[in-house]
């Protein structure tokens, strides 16, 4: 799964940037438990994964 969301700087009094996080469940004894998780640390980030992403898609044969 992938989430968008952003913190609370209460500091600033304000939320920070656009932050997004890549997840993996695994379903055990009827319940999802949380496997691993991967955290885009920049839009550059974000970016190049959906770059990525659509090139492999685009070689991949019909």
């Amino acid at each position: 799964m992938i989430y968008r969301y952003q913190d609370w700087e209460p500091s600033k009094e304000q939320y920070s940037a656009d932050r997004f996080t890549i997840r993996r469940y695994q379903k055990r004894n009827g319940e999802y438990q949380q496997k691993s998780k991967f955290n885009i640390s920049s839009e550059k980030q974000a970016q190049e994964i959906i770059e990525a992403l659509q090139g492999w898609l685009a070689e991949k044969p019909e």
